[in-house]
This record gives C-alpha cells, sequence and structure tokens, in this order.
C-alpha cells in the first residue's frame, strides 16, 4: 500500500466529500453523515443539527462552506490515490465545541493546535494511518509556529468510534504527555 498524508485544500474539497459520502461512517449509520463538522459549532447549533432530520445535506453543504473559509482544516491520507482516512486539527480557537468547554481552556490556547477527530475507512483500519495522519499534522504545526498540539484521548477505551480522538497510547507514542485528566478525557499535549 502507498499511503500519501495531504493537507485539505479546496484542490482535495471532493475527495473528502467522498470519504464522507461513502467510507467513513459506511459500518456506523448512527454517525453518517458528520461531515466532521460539529467541533465547529457551539452547543445551539449543534443540537439544531442533531434534531434536524434532514441534517446531512445539510451537514454537507456547511462542511463545504467551512472548508471554502479555511476553517475546517485537517489531513487526508490515501491509499494507492483513494482517500481512506481523515483527522480534523486546527488552530484550538477555531472549534467552537472546545471553547465551549471551560475545562478544556488554558491560557496558551492561542499557542495550541487541537487534534478532535480520526476516520479511517473500515478495510484500513489498523495499519497505522491515523499515526501518520497525526505525524503530518505535528510537523505541520511545528512550521506554523505553534507550541503544542493538543489532544483530547478519552479515558475508557474501546472500540474506534469510542475512540474518535485517537488513542492514549498513540498520542504517548508521538512524545505527547497528559497535562490533564478529566472525567471522561484526557487532555493530552506535545511542546513543539
Amino acid at each position: 500500500m502507498k499511503l500519501e498524508i495531504k493537507k485539505l485544500t479546496l484542490e482535495s474539497l471532493n475527495d473528502y466529500l467522498a470519504f464522507f459520502d461513502h467510507e467513513a461512517f459506511s459500518d456506523n449509520g448512527e454517525w453518517d453523515g458528520c461531515y466532521c463538522t460539529y467541533y465547529h459549532f457551539g452547543r445551539a447549533e449543534a443540537e439544531q443539527f442533531e434534531s434536524d432530520s434532514n441534517r446531512k445535506p445539510k451537514l454537507r453543504q456547511k462542511a463545504i462552506e467551512l472548508i471554502q473559509l479555511g476553517r475546517l482544516q485537517g489531513y487526508l491520507a490515501y491509499a494507492d490515490g483513494k482517500a481512506v482516512g481523515w483527522v480534523n486539527v486546527g488552530p484550538k480557537k477555531s472549534f467552537a465545541a472546545v471553547m465551549d468547554a471551560p475545562e478544556l481552556l488554558s491560557k496558551e490556547d492561542a499557542h495550541i493546535k487541537s487534534v478532535v477527530c480520526f476516520i479511517i475507512s473500515p478495510a484500513m483500519r489498523h495499519q497505522g494511518i491515523a499515526t501518520a495522519l497525526l505525524k503530518q499534522a505535528i510537523v505541520d504545526a511545528k512550521a506554523e509556529g505553534f507550541s503544542f498540539v493538543e489532544a483530547y484521548p478519552n479515558i475508557n477505551t474501546g472500540n474506534c468510534y469510542v475512540n474518535y480522538h485517537g488513542y492514549r497510547t498513540m498520542f504517548e507514542k508521538l512524545g505527547f504527555s497528559v497535562h490533564q485528566t478529566l472525567t471522561k478525557i484526557l487532555i493530552m499535549r506535545k511542546s513543539l
């Protein structure tokens, strides 16, 4: 397998949409249609989408808008030319859901790049794709002048949907340490 990691751009928008339209949640219909947008919403907007029976096309359009504005950022993983994985990573202050959670706030927030979500195609899991995505995010965060990369893995492990923030062990292998322990999640950081 030839794996390539590419930053999401307007040129890769169709790859992103195809991944979320067909691959991302092919084994979890409950999450189908999120388009990895929820961390960009405050509580009220997220609840509005949750209760909307026609949410998938609306969230798809919202993802397009967020990408066009440069607010939805991250990386796509390609195996043999096809998108098979995604990580949502961006400036911490760009994630409304994170900024709405007082327990996640810190004085360093303006200098933090946050990793909020990984999605890997079911057939491609457990092959190091999430790790490759994270490695690229770290390299670019450092080049962009961020001081830290921050992640929010769940304390209790389980299937990949419980651990969509990524697994603690993956972060530890790449030099992250526990910054704070909350009720359900850890705040893990890597200094750059």
